[in-house]
């Protein structure tokens, strides 16, 4: 379950008779040092906030669950109405204020419609939302996000079960927009800007911090393009959530000849793959697969499979490109870097990209 929408940053002042007083931050009560945590919005259940503690410097992102959801404070997941106990007074959501979009345009399926979606417009904290009919014989598919053929189109009891599309997409096509369709943030580390995009470096690296204490279930999959330009005498770090005081549960390095990827269950259990791959100036292709029982890893044809037990463990940091404690930084190059919980079906969300390079 996806559980972010759009980042709002939480902060502001009063002014009475002359004097500022400021505005209690939401997150003030959080029990966490330097870490990712989580705290409810007393005034709307599903409505929550992201905070995040650094020494004394606390920020706050406040944050929207999908519509027909209330955050869960007690698993800090956005769960449905009958699990969560909330007697806070709530407004009857718009069906786009679950859209993670930061001025722009997106979309939203119509859960009692198959044939119908919302257009959603936000400018700032205002959300539009549009109500749109497919033509005659076409159902709604929010996985590729345009009226297709109800064959493509799960829809059961007058509601749309999408196709599995991206929670995270970056090209890397001159933008750091993510092309998932919401939009997710992604943060730079270290660098005021990339002066080519996709090239990582020591100074270069990326974090999406929607990623934070993500409940991945026992479904996840990472792919992406790479090449490695330069060893080190460690591994290096290409996509971790292992940059923060607590550890990560996600790690794929690499050593110039091999790709490792480990993943950590609920239990505390590591899984570990190894698959290798010859030293070519081209980009190598990558995989990392876990669904229910079975963790499987692929590097161009080459590949290795194992069982995998339990959940994937949460991780309070996000997830980071480039980077993982432990490790040294990634020195190359990366292109179409996809992270998807859920099992990805044919439909390829590049092709909409070429066709339109602005984001949704």
């Amino acid at each position: 379950m996806n559980l972010f929408a759009l980042f709002a940053f939480v902060v502001g002042v009063t002014v009475t008779t002359g004097q500022t007083t400021p505005i209690p931050n939401p997150c003030d009560g959080l029990r966490d040092n330097d870490g990712v945590g989580y705290m409810p919005d007393e005034t709307d259940c599903a409505r929550f906030y992201q905070c995040e503690r650094h020494g004394t410097t606390v920020s706050s992102h406040h944050l929207t669950c999908r519509s027909g959801l209330y955050w869960n404070q007690a698993i800090l997941v956005c769960d449905w109405p009958a699990n969560v106990q909330c007697t806070a007074e709530s407004v009857v959501p718009n069906p786009c204020d679950g859209l993670r979009d930061n001025d722009g345009v997106g979309y939203m399926p119509d859960e009692t419609d198959c044939a119908r979606f919302y257009q959603c417009e936000r400018h700032g904290t205002t959300v539009s939302s549009h109500h749109l009919t497919c033509p005659p014989g076409l159902y709604w598919n929010q996985g590729v996000l345009v009226c297709d053929w109800p064959a493509n189109v799960q829809c059961t009891a007058g509601s749309v079960v999408s196709v599995c599309k991206p929670d995270l997409y970056l090209p890397f096509n001159g933008t750091l927009q993510d092309y998932s369709g919401d939009n997710v943030a992604v943060e730079k580390v270290g660098v005021s800007s990339l002066v080519i995009f996709g090239s990582f470096s020591s100074r270069i690296q990326l974090r999406i911090p929607s990623f934070s204490n993500m409940d991945f279930g026992n479904v996840l999959v990472i792919s992406f393009l790479f090449k490695q330009l330069r060893a080190t005498s460690n591994d290096q770090a290409i996509v971790t959530n292992a940059v923060c005081m607590e550890g990560g549960s996600i790690y794929i390095t690499t050593n110039m000849s091999t790709v490792s990827f480990r993943v950590i269950n609920d239990g505390g259990v590591s899984h570990e793959l190894s698959v290798s791959y010859p030293n070519t100036a081209a980009l190598k292709s990558v995989k990392l697969t876990v669904n229910n029982n079975l963790m499987k890893a692929e590097v161009n044809s080459a590949s290795d499979q194992r069982t995998f037990s339990g959940n994937i463990s949460r991780s309070q940091c996000g997830i980071h490109v480039g980077l993982g404690n432990g490790y040294d930084s990634f020195d190359g190059q990366l292109k179409a870097l996809k992270v998807s919980t859920c099992i990805p079906t044919t439909f390829a969300l590049e092709q909409k990209v070429e066709d339109n390079p602005t984001p949704f």
